[in-house]
């Protein structure tokens, strides 16, 4: 029996929702509220059960033509698939500017107008385009979207100016300025290791959150640059509302796509797994884990563990518990630093773009 590429597509996706929960209720139990990373993780956990209720939906080439047409549903889905790919950016953003205020010389613990202060302004940061672009995108849409084999609804956007300055310039800005934070953070670091005493921080959250950031925008960069460069070599015509959205903006096509997929579509799974690789087996998940099997009386399941004594698998999660541990030092040296203590990093996929369609009626 041969698996298909789509299939092991949603059984990815669906692992990636699983391990994507836990991450989610340790920060949002965290006292820190590091809202960064959360607003990341609802965008991440957003697009992975999207992408596997559609695979269901639209499932094969052959019911494709007879398939729903994606009513409300689809309109809702592409203003928030593309705020999604923003935002998880913009979150990368956030994260960067977390670190480099972390890694301050002589950077003091904040105050509490200080610390909600820090919260709003990562709010905005995560939201703030995003929203904008979801919301800006109908001033450029040419047909309500189009639906593709497996992944489903799929934004369109017209080649014009507007476009570009509406949709495709942001996500090069933003990970610009994540490259610039990324440049700031190895040089503080690399201060650090010349004078050590002059250390304000907890290195263990600082390495853990810009290893993540960086490995993370360095597999987003060349999407969001390939994206972008492409659609400046496209002929860019006049903008019109009439034609844009005129008689054939209620027409959608169907795509089909080989039953195949491609890599881009697996982007928000691999983010999902980093997410749960930095705060999914750290100490205090493991603690919110015994919590959980306390109330599901499932302690013994998760006792059995320690009483494998010199098992190789005792000893491998003895060592992940060590490595990965969240002490309450760490806690409170991360809340010093403000609500982005915990904070990590998403990937942002690149928008998909039929503009061919577009030229036929304009």
């Amino acid at each position: 029996m041969t698996i298909q590429p789509h299939g092991i597509l949603r059984f990815l996706t669906g692992v990636a929702i699983f391990i994507g929960f836990p991450p989610l209720a340790w920060h949002i139990r965290s006292p820190t509220k590091n809202i960064p990373i959360i607003i990341l993780i609802f965008w991440t956990l957003f697009q992975n059960i999207i992408k596997l209720v559609n695979s269901f939906i639209w499932f094969s080439d052959a019911e494709l033509s007879d398939s729903w047409n994606g009513d409300i549903y689809c309109d809702i889905v592409i203003k928030l698939d593309i705020a999604a790919k923003a935002g998880q950016l913009a979150c990368v953003v956030a994260i960067m500017r977390t670190i480099g205020k972390m890694l301050r010389p002589r950077q003091k613990p904040l105050r509490t107008t200080q610390l909600r202060k820090s919260q709003w302004n990562d709010f905005t940061i995560c939201l703030t385009i995003p929203l904008v672009m979801g919301v800006a995108h109908f001033l450029v849409q040419p047909a309500r979207y189009d639906i593709y084999t497996i992944t489903g609804c799929s934004p369109i956007v017209d080649n014009s100016l507007p476009s570009f300055w509406l949709l495709f310039i942001w996500p090069p800005i933003l990970a610009v300025v994540s490259s610039g934070y990324a440049v700031y953070i190895l040089y503080r670091l690399y201060r650090w290791r010349v004078n050590k005493k002059a250390r304000t921080y907890n290195s263990a959250v600082v390495w853990r959150l810009f290893i993540m950031s960086i490995s993370v925008l360095l597999l987003l960069f060349p999407l969001i640059m390939s994206t972008f460069i492409g659609y400046c070599k496209v002929e860019l015509l006049p903008y019109n509302w009439g034609l844009i959205h005129g008689i054939e903006w209620n027409y959608i096509i169907k795509y089909p796509t080989g039953d195949k997929v491609e890599f881009s579509d697996f982007i928000s799974v691999i983010t999902a797994c980093i997410i749960f690789g930095a705060y999914g087996v750290n100490g205090e998940a493991w603690n919110m884990y015994r919590d959980w099997a306390e109330k599901l009386r499932l302690e013994k399941f998760y006792e059995s563990g320690s009483a494998l004594g010199s098992s190789a698998s005792e000893k491998w999660w003895k060592l992940l518990r060590q490595t990965t541990r969240s002490t309450a030092q760490e806690q409170m040296e991360c809340g010093d630093c403000g609500p982005q203590a915990g904070i990590e990093v998403s990937i942002v996929d690149h928008f998909k773009i039929k503009l061919e369609r577009f030229s036929g009626f304009l």
